[in-house]
């Protein structure tokens, strides 16, 4: 009897589990054979004869390198030094968001003094055909003056930026200087925390105009200066806000741009070096055609692993693939239900096998085959006892047949007789070549088929039970030994 065998995926990759020590050999055993292989195809060595350019092949190979090099050198050096120009200035900003007095102060709760500085001459402002007032030319330069004075001295206001617990270089984001064309003044206002703050600042900055009036009159003519100043007010400072947004929308764009230049730098691939080349630098640091000479050429590095790895995998995928075909085409019993289902029998019990392939068959089985393997010895025969009770329950005298050998057989037929009351057993073992098992087949009608996994081959077995149809023994089920 022989029918298609089904492919249990499941079974086969048990089956190959079963041989990863014999696989993983085979892998390790290719991998050297890959690095042995890198080793004997690395380039031989190329030197040109003294006095002799190298061949054209050669020298167009060392060009492309050093072609390549130097566009990856151009790369790599600009990234970086833009990612250190980025970091500093990075740095920067946040050094200024931490220690500037203009990005604690809120915004909405500012508090602002002012002061107006008035220039008093003969000529007056007119009034534009368009609406708008001009100043004369001179006494616009003179309010020009004292604007460019105010803003160049607050950088020497050091005893008012200590007084106040800050930098003389973060003053200049607090003090704001307008001139109005309609009145002639110049308008000085300074942003603080609270009104102390504020007074102290614009204190400091009226003094300084003190300082360079004289200066500004002998440059621009004699006038006179009229000053206002007023008292502290709470207010909103959007020109305040709009620096703190500018500030914080610099440190986002400055980390965003360190990012990607970081990416594209880990994004550089250096170009390798060809076989046979040696590669030296000028003084300068750079890689020249002069620098560059045909000399012995060694084994790669990257060459062997990269082979070694090939080897690896190869061996790895080749040795899982003869397993599996193995399990494939094998015409060896692999487990107890494959068999029963092949045959259609009914499974009396499951056995141990030898102790030599019991590992071995254990990870082979599958299903019902693994629940009777962690029976008990006891449990095994109490399960033969009971099957035996429903599938032949007035049967009291069976006998074994099966390709084991006739001794294991005989001993088998023993156990079973002494552990199962009220049956008696016999055996025949290789009825298809024994003519005495074939004769003690021939005096008994209720059989039960016993073969070994992994050991029992399908081509004796199916004769076997071709022969038990043809003489119309009754098949109560099957032992398999595991």
């Amino acid at each position: 009897m022989t029918e298609e065998r089904e492919i249990d995926l499941k079974q086969l990759l048990l089956v190959v589990l079963m041989h990863k020590n014999l696989i993983a050999l085979a892998a390790v055993i290719c991998c050297i054979a890959g690095v042995i292989y890198g080793a004997m195809k690395a380039p031989k060595p190329v030197a040109a004869p003294a006095g002799e350019e190298p061949d054209q092949h050669t020298q167009e190979t060392v060009e492309t390198y050093l072609s390549d090099k130097h566009v990856y050198d151009v790369q790599k050096n600009a990234l970086e030094r833009q990612i250190t120009e980025l970091s500093d200035l990075l740095g920067g900003v946040e050094t200024y968001l931490r220690e500037s007095p203009a990005m604690t102060i809120d915004p909405y709760r500012a508090t602002t003094a002012s002061a107006e500085l008035y220039v008093i001459r003969e000529d007056t402002a007119e009034l534009a055909a368009d609406g708008t007032f001009s100043l004369p030319t001179e006494t616009n330069r003179i309010l020009n003056a004292y604007s460019m004075s105010v803003t160049r001295e607050i950088g020497s206001l050091e005893a008012v930026a200590e007084a106040l617990d800050t930098k003389t270089i973060y003053l200049k984001d607090l003090v704001y200087c307008s001139i109005d064309y309609r009145a002639a003044s110049l308008v000085i206002t300074v942003t603080g925390p609270e009104k102390v703050f504020a007074d102290k600042l614009l204190d400091g900055v009226l003094g300084k105009i003190e300082r360079v009036q004289s200066d500004i009159k002998s440059r621009y003519g004699d006038h006179e200066t009229m000053l206002v100043r007023h008292a502290p007010v709470e207010e909103p400072n959007t020109t305040l806000l709009s620096g703190q947004q500018t500030a914080l929308n610099a440190v986002t764009d400055y980390a965003n741009r360190i990012t990607n230049a970081k990416a594209a730098l880990d994004k550089l691939t250096e170009p390798e070096v060809p076989g046979g080349i040696e590669v030296s630098e000028v003084p300068d640091g750079e890689t020249t055609a002069e620098a560059v000479m045909i000399s012995g050429g060694g084994i790669s590095p990257k060459q062997l692993v990269k082979f070694g790895g090939i080897g690896f995998a190869g061996g790895l995928f080749a040795s899982m693939f003869f397993v599996a075909l193995y399990y494939i085409l094998t015409n060896r019993v692999l487990s107890a239900d494959e068999f029963n289902n092949r045959y259609r029998m009914r499974a009396i019990t499951m056995l141990p096998g030898t102790k030599q392939a019991g590992a071995k068959r254990r990870m082979a089985m599958r299903g019902r085959d693994s629940a009777f393997l962690r029976m008990s010895e006891e449990e095994q025969y109490e399960v033969a006892a009971t099957n035996l009770s429903v599938y032949a329950p007035d049967v009291k005298d069976i006998i074994l047949t099966g390709s084991i050998p006739a001794p294991r057989l005989q001993k088998l037929a023993e156990t079973l007789t002494q552990r199962i009351d009220g049956v008696r057993f016999a055996a025949a073992s290789n009825i298809n070549e024994d003519a005495q098992a074939l004769q003690a087949l021939k005096e008994h009608e209720h059989v039960i088929v016993v073969e070994e996994c992994l050991a029992s081959n399908y081509s004796e077995t199916d004769r076997a039970y071709q022969t038990l149809r043809d003489w119309d023994k009754k098949v109560i089920g099957s032992i398999v030994l595991g």
